[in-house]
């Protein structure tokens, strides 16, 4: 069926999407593909080989092309009109698990998405979005959002919305502050959102505590640093002890009888003392390893923050946040993850918490030069303990890929005690794919 060209629409959804052309050269996958794009409220035009694809570009450019990867050189020269057109059309390939090279080149051409065999609609629906989201951002990038306003408010998660309701109580006093969070969750971001809610006109003042705990420190080091305490409590402004847990027993009694004369001193320029400590400070004292009475004078109030691989329906966002703002700061174009992709961001521990999260998505912005970031890609750079291993994993790619799938999809099913139905919604497939997947992995139900 040399040159088809069959044209086919629907009734024009409100948004007015992009009109999607298939280059597929299969009448059946070609049926089976349109019916899904119409589905999703696309119009569809279709053709079987790349000359009228590429005729389609010139007359009437479409808003998206998938493109069938059978075609071999045929499809790569689609994919590479798509990205020169004046308005680039966004590229998705049909992939042959049993070739996965010419998917690898697809993805380095720079498609959008690559939707594997058997085709299913709701790949090809996911696909679309991942098109759409990427045409949206690339046409309003704007400015990236700021992290305050992210915690204050649009997380999804209740535990930091509880902590960041008590940073609005806190506006209007005075009391010591002790934040509690694993490195990297996001201690000092906290600390300023509350020296910002108390309205205080100048910064706070900043000591980090690590200092005097680091091997080879001098009594000379630990002398200087005991002076920077005493200035620091001799004055009114506000004072941030990090990493307060850290503090040796006896400058710890330094800074306990510091306070205390200050205290004892009176008058209403007592600085607040805002620290942060990791979650074992609470064991510390009990083991007398961090003095009672200063713990008790630090943690007034305390706020403890939960990690972040205890709240994985935040990580879809604030990865989102941090790639949007690692393009910027780069200068690069905009960038999304894939569903897939983000799916698998959730389901790692994050030991390095927010910071980790930032440092990964700063990289992928680097390194993956097409608009959506794939799962494979991800897999490329991190351990499945969450620690980031820059591509050093053992096996294949595919080998990797298939023990995440199958140890995520079996703690999904588990979570969800074997409903399907849930477990299906939660990973953000069809049910019938779900069942496909368990019996392709050998998971036992």
């Amino acid at each position: 069926m040399t040159g088809l060209k069959a044209q086919a629409s629907s009734p024009k959804p409100e948004g007015n999407p992009p009109r999607v052309l298939l280059v597929i050269r299969d009448d059946r996958d070609r049926l089976a593909v349109a019916g899904a794009v119409r589905g999703a409220g696309h119009r569809v035009s279709a053709v079987d080989q790349a000359t009228a694809a590429l005729a389609e570009f010139a007359e009437h450019p479409p808003g998206v092309v998938i493109v069938d990867l059978v075609l071999g050189g045929d499809a790569q020269r689609v994919i590479r009109a798509a990205s020169t057109q004046p308005k680039p059309v966004a590229a998705i390939a049909i992939a042959d698990r049993r070739h996965p090279e010419a998917s690898a080149e697809a993805l380095r051409l720079g498609v959008v998405d690559v939707v594997s065999r058997p085709i299913a609609s709701g790949d090809i629906a996911a696909a679309l979005k991942n098109a759409a989201e990427l045409r949206e951002i690339q046409a309003h990038p704007g400015p990236p959002e700021p992290d305050v306003s992210v915690a204050d408010g649009m997380l999804l998660s209740v535990g930091l919305r509880k902590v960041w309701e008590s940073v609005r109580h806190l506006s209007k006093s005075r009391a010591n502050v002790l934040i509690v969070g694993e490195r990297g969750s996001g201690r000092e971001r906290l600390a300023l959102a509350i020296h910002a809610q108390g309205g205080h006109p100048q910064p706070y003042v900043a000591i980090d505590c690590s200092y005097v705990a680091a091997p080879g420190v001098s009594a000379d080091d630990i002398a200087r640093f005991e002076h920077e305490l005493s200035a620091a409590i001799a004055q009114p402004r506000p004072i941030f002890l990090r990493n307060v847990s850290d503090l040796p027993l006896a400058v710890q009694g330094t800074l306990e009888r510091l306070s205390a004369d200050r205290e004892r001193a009176g008058g209403d320029s007592l600085p607040r003392v805002l620290a942060s400590a990791e979650p074992p400070i609470g064991e510390a004292v009990e083991r007398k390893l961090f003095r009672r009475d200063l713990f008790e004078r630090l943690a007034v109030v305390r706020l403890d923050l939960p990690p972040l691989r205890q709240r994985p329906q935040d990580v879809a966002l604030l990865v989102s946040l941090f790639l949007k703002d690692a393009c910027r700061r780069h200068d690069l174009g905009a960038k999304i993850f894939s569903p897939s992709a983000r799916a698998l961001l959730a389901a790692l521990p994050w030991r390095g918490n927010a910071s980790e999260l930032r440092l990964l998505a700063e990289r992928l912005a680097l390194i993956v030069s097409r608009g959506v970031i794939q799962q494979e890609d991800v897999l490329a750079e991190v351990r499945f303990d969450g620690a980031e291993t820059r591509g050093h994993a053992e096996g294949t790619l595919r080998e990797a890929r298939g023990r995440f799938e199958r140890d995520y999809i079996t703690s999904v099913l588990q979570r969800h005690r074997g409903r399907m139905g849930a477990a299906a919604k939660e990973l953000g497939i069809e049910r019938t794919n779900l069942y496909r997947k368990i019996k392709q992995l050998k998971i036992r139900t």
